[in-house]
This record gives C-alpha cells, structure tokens and sequence, in this order.
C-alpha cells in the first residue's frame, strides 16, 4: 500500500512532456508540447524507498526488459517490480528516475523520443509534483 500519493508532471531536456502515447502498446514519450490529461501522472511513494507511476487510464507504468527497457503503460498491480522505480532529486525542480541499476532517459528510435530505462547516468527531468487530495 502506498504511503503517499502524488500528481507529477515530467518534462525532458528537449522541454516536452512525458505523455502516455498509443501505439501498438502505450510508450511512455517526451512528445507533447502541451499539457494534457495524459501528460499528468499518479505518483505513489512507498516506505521502501521506491515508487510506482500511474498513468491516465489508471495503468502503471513498467520497464519493458524485452523491449530495450521501453517504459511503457499498462499493468494493473503496482507490486509487480516491473513497476517499482527509484526517484532521485537533482537540483531545484527536477529528478532522476531509475530502475534497477540504470536511470532514466530518452532514446530516440526514427526521431520518436521513447523513454527508457538505459542510462548508466543520472539523467534530470524537470518536474512540478502536487499532493493528491
């Protein structure tokens, strides 16, 4: 059970939002340039030092090993580790989020700017997170 529950709001270095895009499955991309519902992400904090996103359509979001470590939308059960990720803070308003022994970032494949846990660097995103009421 989460201990904390959050609404954040990422934005990458090339100053989109990560969004929940529909593909053949739900990528998470830094592609929008505007804010939109599905922009705003779920935030669960846990006292294990870990979290866990949730995105609009009330899917979590989950690195895809299988996949080039994508981070895609789409199971149903946070406790699945697939879903737990590490939340660093880097300077003022921004993070780092890992998994496992790597953090995120973007990866561009045919100029579409896929997130994926790939990086053996902390990478920041900026960030605007608000309690949920």
């Amino acid at each position: 059970m989460a201990d904390q529950q959050f609404r954040i709001v990422f934005i990458a270095d090339n100053k989109k939002y990560l969004s929940r895009i529909a593909r053949t499955v739900d990528y998470v991309e830094a592609s929008k340039q505007d804010l939109d519902v599905h922009s705003k992400f779920t935030l669960f904090s846990y006292e294990d030092g870990t979290i866990a996103l949730k995105a609009d359509n009330g899917k979590f979001l989950y690195c895809d090993a299988n996949d080039n470590n994508r981070i895609k939308v789409g199971l149903d059960d946070s406790s699945d580790t697939r879903c737990k990720f590490t939340m660093q803070a880097q300077e003022e308003g921004s993070v780092a989020i890992g998994f496992k022994n790597s953090w995120w970032a973007i990866a561009a494949v045919n100029d579409v700017k896929y997130v994926a846990a790939t990086s053996p660097d902390q990478v920041s995103f900026t960030v605007n997170i608000e309690p949920v009421e």
